[in-house]
């Protein structure tokens, strides 16, 4: 099964979205950013001798590659998404670049399930409704409907009006579905990614920790539903 953890704008927490689900999971990992994110994270992580790295593809020509990161053709990149898709045995997260590109659309069409994170702001909702056009034509495409799943994410209680908004776009929408975990605003997720951890690992008991936990276990709910959906 695939998970792709999307958005054509960059900063809205897609790295640590696609590190922490993967960290979690054990699942198999493609970085398709060319800041290499998710990449670096791993590569930290590989240097700790209590964690397990993972496995880790990257986009050929997309910059220096690390010694704990395969790089990839796009062909081989469609051959490993085949690979995966629909594969209830197996998972892969793919990271996405902050950009609108061509094997950032291979990555969403041949996803069995979509996450984009989004924060409560007014830019975020302009960001928002422009990746929904791509969503769009992906599904117009396809001629059926990818499952894209929000998350709200850098969640703070100043944040309410903002909040109430873009809960009442995304209510009116086919394209997208609305997660009911949500991620604050908290500094344990950078302190967690500057470790190679996921933020379970680095405190399982914060609050950062539980609302990670939270949104992975209800993500897997929903990945087993598409798949018997597409069974």
């Amino acid at each position: 099964m695939i998970i792709t953890v999307a958005h054509q704008k960059g900063g809205t927490g897609k790295s640590t979205l696609a590190t922490n689900i993967s960290g979690m999971l054990g699942a198999t990992m493609l970085d398709l950013d060319k800041q290499h994110s998710s990449a670096l994270w791993n590569h930290v992580r590989s240097m700790d001798d209590e964690l397990e790295s993972l496995e880790i593809n990257v986009l050929k020509g997309s910059g220096d590659i690390l010694p704990t990161s395969k790089s990839l053709s796009d062909e081989e990149i469609k051959l490993l998404c085949q690979k995966y898709k629909k594969n209830p045995n197996q998972v892969i997260v793919i990271d996405t670049a902050g950009f609108d590109a061509g094997i950032n659309r291979l990555a969403i069409i041949m996803a069995d399930m979509v996450i984009t994170p989004v924060a409560p702001s007014q830019i975020e909702l302009f960001g928002l409704q422009t990746f929904e056009q791509i969503i769009k034509e992906a599904n117009r495409s396809l001629k059926c409907t990818i499952p894209c799943y929000v998350v709200l994410n850098s969640v703070v209680e100043s944040s309410k009006l903002h909040l109430e908004n873009v809960l009442e776009w995304i209510k009116g929408k086919d394209t997208f579905r609305l997660l009911n975990a949500r991620l604050g605003r908290r500094v344990d997720f950078q302190r967690a990614y500057e470790e190679g951890m996921t933020v379970v690992e680095y405190n399982h008991r914060n609050r950062a920790a539980k609302e990670m936990s939270a949104l992975v276990a209800e993500i897997m709910v929903e990945l087993i539903h598409e798949e018997q959906i597409g069974a």
